[in-house]
């Protein structure tokens, strides 16, 4: 006598193990093809799924009044966890995990003004888009800025950092050497 919970499959359904059969015998089969995807026609490496969800690159508009002409920079610390270990706004990015956040509305700050400068930071962080806009118009802003030096320029001229190459030495050298003229600059690229 048969078994009724065990049946032989309908016509026009595929079993189980033919499937697994089928997949099997075609992955070696598949396996080239798929090398072969992971290149472009020029033979440079497409960046993987992963690579693309951890992209991080940054775009920052900086102006130090509101009359003055923005600058803008940009920090490109690639698939996050490759320049780290050589750019200290990428570093320090990693730190503190991304940028800064805007202030909650409600918070209570306390009234101290730090500045007329502003900044708008864009772009990706570990595939998280960017939009911020930065400022020092309260203590918790202030707070804030100085969370994101050296990616942001410190205040004071100071990089925080012991004299390492910083976005805002960037900033502060374009200054010096355009004879103080305010001019676009792009940093690490």
């Amino acid at each position: 006598m048969r078994n009724p919970r065990v049946t032989a499959p309908r016509k026009g359904r595929t079993s189980a193990r033919t499937v697994l059969a089928f997949l099997t015998l075609t992955a070696p089969l598949a396996a080239p093809l798929v090398a072969a995807g992971g290149a472009s026609a020029v033979g440079a490496p497409r960046p993987t799924p992963f690579e693309r969800l951890m992209e991080s690159r940054l775009t920052v508009t900086y102006a130090a009044a509101p009359d003055a002409r923005p600058r803008t920079y940009t920090i490109d610390c690639g698939a996050t966890g490759t320049k780290e270990a050589t750019d200290p706004a990428c570093e320090h990015l990693v730190e503190i995990g991304g940028p800064e956040r805007a202030v909650p509305a409600g918070q209570m700050c306390t009234m101290i003004y730090g500045g007329p400068q502003t900044a708008h930071v864009t772009g990706l962080w570990r595939g998280r888009t960017v939009d911020e806009e930065y400022s020092r118009t309260n203590g918790c802003e202030v707070s804030r800025w100085q969370r994101m030096v050296p990616v942001l320029p410190a205040a004071n001229g100071a990089n925080g950092l012991n004299g390492a190459n910083t976005a805002s030495e960037a900033v502060n050298s374009a200054d010096a050497s355009a004879g103080g003229t305010e001019t676009d600059t792009t940093v690490r690229s």
